[in-house]
């Protein structure tokens, strides 16, 4: 209930009763509406729904499409960074000596290799206590929606040997 003033004349009244007898009953009710032709609901509104659905889905489809990229980047990150994290600890416990078998083994691992290098080589020069670096990069693009993001991730890895290097190193597996 409310109490409004109208013509200096003061009543109470049922909120969203005179709204309804305005629109639906020809301004019974609104003096100050005389006059004023309320349009049917539909009229002149062909076509509205097309234009909001296109207004909407352009932004929400950037939206989306930006989520996917950066989720596939960030998982490549993850995977490339797990992948130089692997190649490392086998290198200084005197597995993936070789180069294709670092490539090899850090291919499974990561998705998109690119490269896998590793410092200081020859890595048979190396004592306990030295540090070895390995470089792995990956491709990250899926379909390049949001510029900014980089194309390919690089992910190095620093690890201690803790063992003499091997005379005879094993495969990585």
């Amino acid at each position: 209930m409310g109490l409004v003033t109208r013509h200096g004349a003061s009543y109470t009244h049922r909120v969203g009763t005179d709204l309804f007898c305005a629109i639906g009953w020809g301004n019974v009710g609104f003096p100050e509406l005389k006059g004023v032709r309320m349009r049917r609901r539909g009229e002149s509104e062909d076509g509205a729904a097309a234009v909001e659905f296109a207004l909407i889905i352009i932004p929400f489809s950037a939206l989306l499409f930006g989520l996917i990229q950066f989720g596939f980047y960030f998982w490549t990150a993850e995977t490339t960074n797990s992948s130089a994290r692997e190649v490392a600890r086998r290198v200084i416990v005197g597995d993936c000596w070789n180069s294709g078998d670092r490539t090899t083994f850090a291919g499974k691992h990561a998705r998109g290799l690119i490269s896998v290098s590793v410092a200081p080589l020859p890595l048979s020069s190396l004592n306990v206590g030295d540090k070895v670096t390995v470089t792995v990069t990956s491709d990250s693009e899926i379909i390049n929606f949001i510029p900014g993001i980089p194309a390919t991730v690089t992910r190095s890895y620093e690890a201690r040997m803790e063992v003499d290097a091997p005379t005879s190193p094993d495969r990585c597996s």
